[in-house]
C-alpha cells in the first residue's frame, strides 16, 4: 500500500494506492481539476477510482466531492453525523475557539455543491471490497 499526499490551497486530500485507489478527501469546491491532475500524475485516471472517503463534511474536505463523483463515477463515504452538511452544501455555524481559528474562520466557511453521500457509515466499513487492505473507522 501507497498513500500520496495531495496538497491543495486549504486542505490535503490523500491517495490511497493498493490493489485499487481510493480518495481521501476532496478538497475544497473548485479542487477537482487539481486533484484530477495530481491523480493523473500518480498514473491514476479518476475512473480508477474505487471509493472517496470524506474525513468530515465541511466544504474545505468535502467540497469537490459531487464533481468527483460524477466524474469518476466511485461512491462517496462519510459518516453519519455530517451527511446533513453535505446535503445542505454548507458547514455547520462553526465556533472557533481561539485567534488562529477566527483569522481562518473565512478562508473555510463557504458554500459547496450539496451531494448525497453513497455509503453513509457508522460503524467500520471493511475496505476489502474496494481493493483496499484495510478497515474505515467512523469514530
Amino acid at each position: 500500500m501507497r498513500i500520496v499526499p495531495i496538497r491543495l490551497s486549504l486542505s490535503n486530500v490523500y491517495l490511497v494506492v493498493d490493489e485499487r485507489p481510493i480518495l481521501v478527501d476532496a478538497g475544497g469546491p473548485k479542487d477537482g481539476k487539481q486533484i484530477t491532475a495530481a491523480l493523473a500524475k500518480e498514473g491514476v485516471q479518476l475512473t480508477d477510482l474505487a471509493l472517496i472517503v470524506l474525513t468530515h463534511g465541511h466544504a474545505d474536505h468535502a467540497g469537490a466531492a459531487r464533481d468527483l463523483h460524477e466524474w469518476s463515477g466511485a461512491p462517496v463515504v462519510l459518516h453519519a453525523a455530517d451527511a446533513h452538511m453535505a446535503a445542505a452544501g454548507h458547514n455547520d455555524p462553526l465556533h472557533p475557539v481561539g485567534l488562529e481559528a477566527w483569522m481562518v474562520l473565512p478562508f473555510v466557511n463557504f458554500p459547496f455543491p450539496p451531494f448525497m453521500p453513497d455509503i453513509v457509515v457508522e460503524r467500520p466499513l471493511d475496505l476489502r471490497s474496494f481493493g483496499v487492505e484495510g478497515t474505515l473507522l467512523p469514530w
